[in-house]
């Protein structure tokens, strides 16, 4: 894996995950302490992961962890992806970012 990651995280476990409709980058939570993402992404508290929407936020902790996103493997699903099943990262205000930290770890 090319890039260098500032924090101490293994990234064992982080893909993609497609369905028909949208993506997600499942990443560990804790690989995400400090980055603001949307209320489109969803948290797995009791997994430790977060599933990153495609559009932005994937991006987001790819661009602060210095990786590529096709480094990661996809498992593309022809129905609708379990992580819909999540809890979304909570709004905040009126604005749809949310900065990961201990509430929702």
């Amino acid at each position: 894996m090319s890039g260098s990651i500032s924090l101490l995280v293994t990234l064992d476990g982080v893909g993609w995950i497609i369905d028909p409709g949208h993506g997600w980058l499942r990443v560990p939570l804790v690989s995400a302490e400090g980055l603001s993402v949307s209320e489109y992404s969803y948290v797995d508290k009791r997994g430790g992961w977060l599933y990153l929407e495609e559009d932005c936020d994937a991006g987001l902790w790819l661009r602060a962890h210095k990786v590529s996103g096709d480094e990661f493997p996809m498992n593309i699903l022809n129905v609708d992806a379990p992580v819909r099943n999540l809890p979304r990262v909570p709004a905040v205000g009126s604005w749809v970012c949310h900065v990961i930290g201990s509430e929702v770890s």
